[in-house]
């Protein structure tokens, strides 16, 4: 099985490296999706039809701490990754009207730094290689849409994130970080364009 390439940023000077294009990617579509909502227009985009009905293999609908609601579809096998760990995630996703907002074969997310609310709790509690629903209320969004001078507000309006989630493995974050590091100076210590990509989930070749 082969990788999706994902770009590396520079090295800071502090010498860290930041992770990732996935963080941007899920900040941008949480902080626009979530926000403003009436309780009633919040809470109806996490209803029993953003969810498979249990039974079998398919595990009850739960309601996490943050509020988000989490459902196994398929089980997966060993530990489960914690703050200290980069997921690497095939993940897609709509909002409560359906329209597509994400469709990721393979995201790195640093399960500490997810910027989505509910997510970094949903993925410790998922293993490799099983699959999960989540689906985030409109309520636990931040920010509205910055609104543009000359234009009009932003409508007031919130809409729910659906995600379908396979966890394809996970990687301590500092093992991974030196892999990327390591990666770069490969490629001469350039950033996005080198063709270096993210190193891939345990057990997965690189390409």
């Amino acid at each position: 099985m082969s990788t999706t390439a994902v770009p590396i940023p520079p090295t800071s000077n502090s010498g860290k490296i930041a992770l990732w294009v996935g963080v941007a990617a899920l900040a941008v579509i949480g902080g626009g999706l979530a926000w403003q909502g009436t309780a009633a227009v919040n809470d109806r985009g996490c209803s029993s039809d953003a969810f498979l009905p249990s039974g079998g293999a398919i595990g009850d609908v739960t309601t996490l701490e943050s509020g988000a609601r989490f459902q196994v579809i398929r089980a997966g096998k060993g530990a489960n990754p914690t703050d200290s760990d980069v997921a690497f995630l095939s993940i897609k996703g709509t909002n409560s009207d359906g329209v597509e907002i994400i469709n990721e074969p393979q995201m790195p997310i640093p399960v500490a730094d997810t910027q989505v609310p509910g997510l970094s709790a949903a993925l410790k509690k998922m293993q490799g290689d099983g699959s999960y629903r989540l689906c985030i209320p409109a309520k636990l969004g931040a920010k509205p849409p910055v609104q543009q001078p000359g234009q009009p507000s932003p409508p007031n309006q919130a809409t729910a994130m659906r995600l379908q989630v396979d966890m394809l493995g996970f990687q301590n974050r500092t093992a991974v970080e030196q892999q990327m590091r390591a990666m770069q100076q490969a490629h001469g210590g350039v950033g996005p364009g080198a063709g270096a990509g993210a190193p891939p989930p345990p057990g997965m070749p690189a390409q």
